[in-house]
């Protein structure tokens, strides 16, 4: 049964623990109760207590990831009064859950926007024309750059590939 629920947490767990046994301790006070004179309200004791214990950790922890309505809704016994029992509860989760949903939308449009602004920048930047007229020399070399394979920097300078390739090289290295 566990294994139906990897991602759930510790207190998801624990409350389903405390339900599980409220609804064996209800059914075993039932069945006693049968056997007996005495009414069942009388014997319910141990299955309120398993009640209670739920809607304390409801009620304490309800703005915890662990506990999303969502997931706990369908946990909840039929016969508890939910819109009494569980309001405190419901009224945080739901308040947590909304605040989270909207975070995430928020954050993936940020992300949208800058992802949009950036690729804006980059087919500007790459959408530069670089004219190469017969007297275009190479700065590093002083030879003309002509139908050679060349480098354009964003500032209009413009290399030979082979002068940009050295150059890189005698920077890393340390040499002149």
């Amino acid at each position: 049964e566990l294994a139906a629920w990897p991602s759930s947490g510790l207190l998801f767990l624990l409350l389903k623990v405390l339900l599980n046994t409220r609804e064996e301790k209800r059914r075993d006070e039932e069945s006693r109760a049968k056997g007996t004179s005495l009414p069942t309200t009388t014997t319910t004791t141990s299955s309120f207590f398993f009640k209670s214990a739920s809607l304390r950790l409801l009620s304490k922890y309800a703005g915890h990831r662990d506990l999303d309505p969502v997931d706990v809704t369908p946990l909840l016994p039929g016969e508890w009064a939910l819109l009494t029992e569980v309001v405190d509860y419901w009224t945080v989760g739901l308040r947590t859950r909304l605040h989270a949903v909207r975070s995430r939308a928020i954050e993936e449009h940020l992300s949208s926007m800058a992802f949009l602004k950036t690729h804006q920048q980059w087919s500007q930047l790459r959408s530069r024309c670089v004219t190469i007229t017969g007297d275009r020399s190479c700065p590093l070399c002083t030879r003309r750059i002509l139908d050679k394979a060349f480098v354009a920097y964003p500032d209009g300078t413009c290399v030979h590939l082979q002068c940009d390739k050295a150059a890189a090289m005698a920077s890393s290295t340390g040499s002149n």
